[in-house]
Parts: structure tokens; sequence; C-alpha cells
């Protein structure tokens, strides 16, 4: 998406300093029918997108065909009814800059996945609430959570429970609680108030 904004937008100015004649029905011709078919394609990812970063990304790059394609329609329009032909090249900056804003979440939370850092649709203050709830938790620490792929996410940490003779049935409602919050993968290491290791208090 950044290589094709920087594409449109670099188009654009040229289009601007060397303004050429163009033929306005057959620009809006052409983009009118692009219009219809990106536009229907991404209402067919629209819905799968909001769990799946890799259909998101697929949803908005043709939102974003479908944008350009409008755009050039308001374009072809004006330059036929003015013989204003640098009115192309002004579009297609504007275009790029509307792409550009509309993407952005998609570009954090690619980013944020490629560092493995927590996903946005990820609270781990609640996770961590959720699991202090658990009968028999005491404390969490060591928590690290990431993605391990655009729609799966994993955790680790350490609980520190009453007794250890409790461990199945608390680790149990704990994996539990875990998928509700879209966190189907996860290692937990238990530990006894005898066992704790020193950073006992760093979830809180």
């Amino acid at each position: 998406m950044a290589f094709a904004i920087g594409a449109i937008a670099w188009e654009g100015i040229q289009h601007i300093i060397n303004p050429s004649p163009v033929n306005g029905n057959v620009v809006m011709l052409v983009a009118f029918i692009g219009i219809i078919i990106n536009f229907s394609s991404a209402l067919l990812f629209k819905k799968k997108g909001e769990k799946d970063l890799n259909i998101k990304a697929a949803y908005w790059h043709l939102m974003a065909d479908a944008l350009v394609s409008l755009g050039v329609v308001f374009a072809g329009l004006i330059m036929k009814y003015t013989g204003w032909y640098f009115v192309d090249g002004l579009t297609a900056i504007i275009v790029a800059v509307v792409i550009l804003f509309s993407t952005w979440n998609l570009f954090k939370e690619s980013f944020i996945g490629v560092l493995d850092g927590i996903p946005s649709n990820i609270d781990k203050q609640k996770i961590i609430n959720h699991i202090l709830k658990v009968k028999g938790v005491e404390d969490i620490h060591h928590m690290h959570i990431w993605g391990m792929s655009t729609n799966e996410n994993a955790l680790t940490c350490h609980v520190l429970v009453d007794k250890i003779e409790n461990i199945a049935t608390i680790k149990h409602h704990i994996k539990e609680e875990l998928e509700k919050q879209n966190i189907k993968h996860s290692t937990l290491e238990f530990e006894t108030a005898e066992e704790a290791c020193e950073d006992v208090n760093q979830s809180k």
C-alpha cells in the first residue's frame, strides 16, 4: 500500500507539472467499471477482515482501488467540460492522501505484528484481571502476549497459586478465560509461595 501511495502521488505531481490532453469520456467509463469491480470484491472480504489482518489488507486494497476509480471519474468529468488537464494529477495526489489516512491503522497493526507486540485487539490489563479472578490464583507475572498469525494470539506467564494440588483445575479455568479473550495458545508456569521467583508483582 505504501508503494502504491508513493507511485500515485509521484504520477500526480508529474501530471500537474506537465499536463497533457485526456479523453474525459474514456477515463470516466473505465474508472466506473473499476468502481463496480473493486467495490463488489471488497464487500466479500469485509466481514472476515475483522479478525484476519491479511484479509483486512486485501479489503483495504480493493477499497483503495475503488476510491482511486471514483476520483478518476470526477477528474474525467471536470476535464471533459473545462479542459483543465492538471486536475488529473491533482486528483491523484488527493487520492493518495486519502488512502494513506484510511490505511494508517492497518500499517500500525502490521508493524506491531512484525515486532511481536501485543495485538491492538488485546487488552493486557483486562486479561490479567480475568485470570486473577480464577479461584486459587494469587498473582501473575512474566506475562508476554503476541500474535502468532493475523488471527491467532499466544500468551506465556507465571502463575502464583495457593495450593499445588489445585493446579489442574486452575489451569483449566485460566485457559477457558484466555480463549474468551481471543488467546487460544497459552503456556503457563505455576508456582507456589515457597518457590515463587523474585518478580512476583511484575504484572500489577
